[in-house]
């Protein structure tokens, strides 16, 4: 996650952003505030960070999953959307 050191703050994914993010979840829900305040270490952009690298066919295919499975679901199907997006790759265009 990029991060900028203009004034000192952090970008996007930086300290700063993470409270922000944080204050801003428990104001909006109060579920949310109990769970952040019982994981002091909660972080919403976490998922992200175990994702395996993708290319930009992977990352349509992630994309188009995403939409219809949940994120949990496309996370465990990463591997099986990799193989798919080899395997067609390297096909001829059927057009």
């Amino acid at each position: 996650m990029a991060t900028s050191s203009q004034g000192g703050q952090a970008g996007i994914g930086g300290a700063d952003w993470l409270e922000k993010a944080r204050a801003q979840l428990r104001r909006a829900d109060p579920e949310l505030a109990r769970v952040i305040a019982a994981r002091p270490d909660f972080d919403p952009r976490r998922w992200m960070t175990e994702l395996p690298p993708m290319d930009l066919f992977g990352s349509l295919l992630f994309q188009i999953a995403g939409q219809q499975l949940s994120v949990a679901a496309t996370g465990g199907s990463s591997s099986a959307l990799r193989h798919a997006s080899v395997a067609v790759s390297r096909r001829p265009p059927t057009c």
